[in-house]
């Protein structure tokens, strides 16, 4: 599914959580009739309603929160179902653009939701370093170890993030 195509559904997905859908404008944006569309609906809305019910059995979480549309919308329906039990977190270096990490602070402060940024040095990490194929593994796994500890310090007991099957060859 292209890029675009993804996320006209989540837009979709969003958008029927509280309102009536008009069926044939999500169809034409994603290039189906309005049959297939309201079958893949009802398929997301079923995923969601177990991301959902997932969430509720943790208690509490910290999202991981790029500002991507993946951390988006986890960090969204942790919100939706835990409440003030759910917060973010953003981890920034000095690759991060200091627009996404305004967009990540403005995000929670406009929701009401505990925001923290943790402040990273991938280059501190040889396997970052080394500029290898693994380089975005290596950073990830030195960000979720902070992110770990974060979560330790505030009770939060979980720690979530927003990949998904496709990302699963990226690293």
């Amino acid at each position: 599914v292209e890029i675009h195509k993804l996320e006209a559904i989540i837009e979709a997905i969003l958008f029927t959580m509280g309102e009536s859908v008009e069926v044939e404008k999500i169809a034409a944006a994603i290039g189906h009739d309005a049959k297939t569309t309201k079958k893949l609906i009802h398929n997301l809305m079923d995923k969601y309603e177990k991301l959902k019910a997932r969430l509720k059995e943790l208690g509490s979480v910290l999202v991981s929160f790029s500002g991507g549309i993946d951390s988006t919308f986890l960090l969204t329906a942790a919100v939706e179902v835990l409440g003030d039990n759910a917060c973010a977190v953003t981890g920034a270096d000095e690759s991060f653009p200091e627009r996404e990490l305004e967009f990540t602070r403005d995000y929670c402060r406009e929701k009401g939701i505990r925001h923290y940024i943790v402040r990273t040095d991938p280059m501190k990490y040889e396997g970052c370093r080394n500029n290898t194929v693994k380089r975005c593994y290596y950073c990830k796994k030195s960000l979720f170890a902070q992110e770990l500890k974060l979560a330790d310090k505030i009770g939060v007991s979980y720690v979530a993030e927003g990949s998904n099957a496709d990302d699963s060859s990226d690293y």
